[in-house]
């Protein structure tokens, strides 16, 4: 559909947000992003679409959608997928299709502003016809036709278009993963936050209330940013609740920020998982963006100055551990509490 004002409507962190790929999505990114009329985007792959509706497959759930509610469908193509390898330029040049790759195409822009690609196999009743592999069957009557591109220029009529540069780009590895060191891996100090003001925000408790970080400080805050459609975070989130109920007695505060989902579909999860947690509601994203949380889980300690001591990327089977040990180093003189023993 036509966007009669042809902006996005994002500012420009949001936008990064929406093409930036977490690591435990890169075996199955999404290929669309599908912008309502009111200006909010969603993030998914389509699986399905007929005159009425759009199925959108999110997080392994799939949603259906009105189509008279959608504004536009800016397509993500995998193979322009750009690696965080810190040459933006250089990934880009490679994602771009050979000449020999354009061979036989045609691009048709119709006098409504609506773009076909596709391979020409008939002209007949001043029609011209040919098959896409996304599209299916094609047909365009000549007198719709303002413009008829061939070849390269198919590409070059595309980078000028607004939304063209808009690619999924892979977030960046932490450093321990980029050098590949193990050891590494349990230090938590490899973020560019550690040593920093812990950014500041508000957000609205899933049992009521507001979570404010201002209002903490003189508490250690642990924050465990996550996702039900998490595999990593539900198995992450157990041995962080742990290692943080452990200190509870010197202050040590768990809060668990959800990033971008319902409070209905939270809660289930949490009883399904028999998880007892103060959760904090980021629906927009926003509080993730400021701490970089572009890999879930994310565990994030701040000390009792509201300083970020501590970035835990991901889950492992010593996490509890490392967290703990994290936390011994702000309360010397503590002695954490015992687990019960198993039975």
């Amino acid at each position: 559909v036509r966007d009669p004002n042809n902006a996005p409507g994002l500012t420009a962190p949001k936008r990064n947000r929406l093409l930036t790929l977490p690591r435990m999505q890169r075996d199955n990114p999404p290929t669309h992003l599908i912008r309502s009329k009111n200006g909010d985007y969603l993030r998914g792959r389509i699986v399905g679409m007929d005159e009425t509706n759009l199925q959108v497959e999110v997080r392994l759930e799939t949603k259906t959608i009105p189509r008279d509610r959608i504004a536009r469908i800016i397509w993500l193509h995998s193979e322009d997928l750009i690696a965080a390898t810190g040459d933006k330029d250089k990934d880009a040049a490679a994602a771009t299709p050979p000449a020999e790759d354009l061979d036989g195409r045609v691009q048709v822009l119709r006098s409504d502003g609506i773009r076909l690609t596709f391979i020409p196999d008939k002209f007949a009743d001043a029609t011209l016809s040919g098959h896409s592999d996304v599209l299916g069957a094609c047909r365009v009557a000549i007198k719709q036709i303002d413009q008829l591109m061939i070849g390269s220029m198919i590409e070059q009529a595309a980078a000028q278009l607004a939304y063209q540069k808009w690619k999924l780009q892979n977030a960046v590895d932490p450093k321990f993963v980029q050098a590949g060191d193990s050891e590494g891996e349990g230090a938590g100090t490899e973020s560019a936050l550690v040593g920093k003001p812990a950014p500041p925000f508000e957000l609205d408790l899933l049992a009521g209330g507001k979570f404010k970080l201002a209002e903490q400080k003189g508490k250690v805050i642990v924050l465990d940013f996550w996702a039900t459609w998490c595999g990593p975070c539900l198995a992450a989130m157990p041995q962080v609740d742990r290692a943080a109920r452990a200190f509870a007695d010197q202050g040590v505060q768990l809060v668990a920020v959800n990033i971008e989902e319902a409070p209905k579909q939270i809660k289930s999860m949490l009883e399904r998982h028999k998880l007892d947690l103060n959760v904090a509601l980021d629906r927009d994203g926003a509080v993730a963006g400021k701490y970089q949380a572009t890999a879930i889980p994310q565990t994030v300690i701040i000390d009792r100055e509201g300083v970020v001591s501590r970035v835990f990327i991901g889950g492992n089977p010593h996490l509890e551990d490392q967290i703990r040990d994290a936390l011994k180093t702000l309360f010397p003189d503590a002695k954490p509490a015992e687990e019960p023993a198993a039975r």
